[in-house]
């Protein structure tokens, strides 16, 4: 897959994503991921579960393993149903890898980044899938940046929609969410990758 694909994940599927049982989950502080600069802010609430990637000091990509050895956190049973679908819907690789955002204030943002490739399994895709609190609010946007001088690419993370990309898209391109420009509603994104 070298391109974008989107679609609503079934509401009998996003019933059972139940937005305060999982924001409840959220750590209390922030963190930090690692990143060929270092250690740094990850600017937002996240959490890594299942087949997490060794960190190497010298890649040029985030990584979530942290500074000791990875830990396999065990994907909790109220993403299962979720990740099922997926491995069932799409093509490429099935995923054993789930990355956790909470997004609670405005200024809440992922920097512009290439995802970690090392260990991805062949033909990997990632999955991002969006829970709103409310959909009164604005929604933030997901953005890639295709390169130099591109139009960026921008997609309304709107409750329920899954984004998945692959090939340059993901070995290429950049993504990230920005702030919001206006008041948003609390997200939560749920980030499906295939490790080997």
């Amino acid at each position: 897959m070298n391109d974008i694909h989107k679609h609503q994940i079934p509401s009998e599927i996003m019933d059972g994503l139940k937005f305060d049982v999982i924001w409840e989950m959220k750590p209390i502080t922030h963190g930090k991921v690692s990143h060929n600069k270092g250690m740094i802010s990850a600017h937002r609430f996240y959490q890594s579960y299942g087949k997490v990637p060794p960190m190497d000091p010298q890649a040029f990509s985030y990584m979530f393993a942290g500074v000791e050895e990875p830990k396999f956190n065990p994907i909790p049973d109220e993403f299962l149903s979720l990740m099922e679908y997926l491995n069932k819907t799409l093509d490429g690789p099935d995923y054993n890898q789930l990355v956790v955002n909470w997004y609670e204030e405005d200024t809440d943002y992922c920097p512009i980044h290439r995802d970690c490739l090392d260990n991805m399994s062949d033909g990997a895709t990632v999955s991002i899938v969006n829970i709103l609190e409310s959909e009164d609010l604005a929604s933030r946007e997901l953005v890639f940046r295709p390169g130099n001088y591109k139009p960026l690419i921008k997609i309304p993370c709107n409750n329920g929609l899954c984004v998945t990309f692959g090939g340059v898209a993901l070995t290429e391109w950049r993504h990230g969410v920005p702030e919001a420009k206006e008041p948003a509603a609390r997200r939560i994104s749920l980030s499906f990758r295939s490790y080997l």
